[in-house]
């Protein structure tokens, strides 16, 4: 004899099937060399949700990003909660890691002459 809780429907609020249809900005402007500035907010735009117009996520982050990692403190107003974010990227970078430098042969423009 089985069952399932919740008529099939997931017992956690994060993964229920609300907020089907949302719609989300983000942006992001450098503001000197790595300092960056982003934000975001999401809207229910359901017309039959009773959430419609309603925010359902905002944030705003100051980071420091570079390439291999990013840096930030972030504030989510719709949540009332705060913190520190670091970000890992790039574990199996396999470049030279000599940013913009053309490698010669690369580029047929900048042959040396007599070569």
């Amino acid at each position: 004899m089985g069952g399932t809780l919740l008529d099939g429907g997931s017992p956690f609020g994060f993964d229920r099937a609300v907020d089907l249809r949302t719609l989300s900005f983000k942006a992001a402007q450098q503001i000197y060399g790595p300092l960056v500035v982003e934000g975001g907010a999401s809207f229910n735009i359901d017309p039959n949700s009773e959430f419609y117009g309603d925010s359902s996520y905002s944030y705003v982050e100051v980071k420091l990003q570079r390439r291999s990692y990013e840096i930030g403190i972030y504030y989510s107003p719709y949540d009332g909660i705060g913190g520190i974010r670091l970000k890992l990227n790039d574990f199996d970078f396999t470049g030279t890691g000599t940013p913009f430098v053309p490698h010669p042969g690369s580029d047929p423009f900048l042959r040396r002459p007599g070569s």
